[in-house]
């Protein structure tokens, strides 16, 4: 995989993450979350790709706990 592809898919990750996360309640928006990343790490079998989208996941993780805590 390509710098470039790889950046691309990140992107795409990212934005999709955050969709989930700012729409969705909490607990829904993690189990997406999961099963989107682990789709995205299964497909691809890139190791950078994988270690940035585990470190993105955990990322969510948190910020989801946060809000499940503040109740958003």
């Amino acid at each position: 995989m390509t710098d470039e592809e790889r950046a691309r898919i990140e992107t795409t990750v990212k934005c999709e993450l955050g969709d989930y996360a700012d729409k969705l309640e909490p607990n829904e928006a993690y189990m997406r979350c999961v099963s989107f990343v682990r789709g995205i790490q299964y497909g691809s079998q890139d190791a950078k790709l994988c270690n940035f989208t585990s470190r993105l996941l955990e990322e969510y993780r948190m910020k989801l706990i946060c809000n499940k805590e503040k109740g958003v």
